[in-house]
């Protein structure tokens, strides 16, 4: 008998967590939906109403990508607000005494409940979000046709997510680059992974103390690097030079093969991403051998 991980027990685990979460999730995913549809919708009346007052024979078009991308940038900036709230709560079902009694005598692995919960609030979460922005998207559509008849109302063009060479302005792109999204995606995932980890360590108000901790280690890691400066240049200043100086070759063509850098500083962020998620996993074997006792 595999004791490690089975697909079939694997597969029941999460059955019984939907079972027995589903109005938790539900409602989850109706806060969610509705503060994708608050903010898509009153975007979308807000520029709708600066193409209807536009009076002068300028580029409406350019007014549409313009909006185009303000949502787009909107869903940018939500889907990780609401990817790190949901991780924190990954240990949910180990907050209160009755609760972690129940889930702790699940007859299951140590693997199979901790992926139960990381499924649930990764992959879960991504798919979740994405159905709730294609309901919120039509409702919004729909709205608007309403209250702009002669307009044609389109949908979310999600080609304005990266910029592609094919379009004419750089502009209405939310990222200039296919390497500054996977940067921007592997920022998440680290501090996605961080909540997930900081979930095995208190499983009560885990978003604030979290957050509390890595401020504190963030403030840390720049008085540190401050002090570096300090001893190693005379006037601080100077170091401001230097990157200034950084920033303008930068705009050389051959510099701009320094960009090629956020592949690595990418990769490595996924990497710490990775070992967090193991963290998380061999914190909560521990602490579930504890709590047994």
């Amino acid at each position: 008998m595999n004791n490690t991980f089975n697909i079939r027990r694997f597969g029941l685990i999460v059955r019984k967590d939907f079972i027995e979460n589903w109005k938790r999730y539900a409602l989850m995913f109706l806060t969610m939906a509705g503060c994708l549809a608050v903010v898509l919708i009153i975007i979308s009346i807000i520029e709708y109403e600066n193409v209807v007052s536009w009076t002068i024979d300028g580029n409406t078009i350019g007014l549409v990508q313009a909006m185009t991308k303000d949502l787009v940038s909107a869903i940018s900036i939500m889907f990780p607000i609401f990817g790190i709230i949901f991780a924190s709560i990954l240990m949910n079902p180990m907050n209160d005494k009755v609760k972690r009694i129940s889930y702790l005598t699940i007859p299951a692995s140590s693997l199979e409940k901790f992926l139960t919960r990381w499924v649930t609030m990764t992959v879960g979460y991504i798919i979740a979000f994405f159905v709730a922005l294609w309901i919120v998207d039509l409702l919004r559509v729909g709205i608007c046709s309403v209250k702009y008849p002669d307009m044609d109302i389109a949908f979310l063009d999600f080609s304005k997510m990266i910029y592609s060479r094919h379009d004419s302005e750089r502009y209405y792109s939310v990222f200039q680059d296919i390497r500054i999204f996977v940067f921007s995606l592997s920022i998440y995932f680290l501090v996605q992974s961080l909540m997930i980890l900081g979930s095995t360590f208190w499983e009560k108000a885990t978003f604030i103390k979290t957050f509390a901790v890595i401020i504190i280690i963030g403030n840390a890691y720049w008085l540190i690097c401050y002090l570096g400066i300090d001893l190693f240049y005379e006037d601080f200043n100077q170091f401001g030079k230097v990157l200034e100086s950084f920033t303008d070759s930068a705009l050389n063509e051959e510099a701009r093969k320094i960009e090629h850098s956020l592949v690595y500083v990418s990769a490595t962020l996924f990497f710490f991403t990775l070992a967090n998620w193991t963290l998380a996993y061999f914190r909560f074997r521990e602490s579930e051998i504890i709590k047994r006792l």
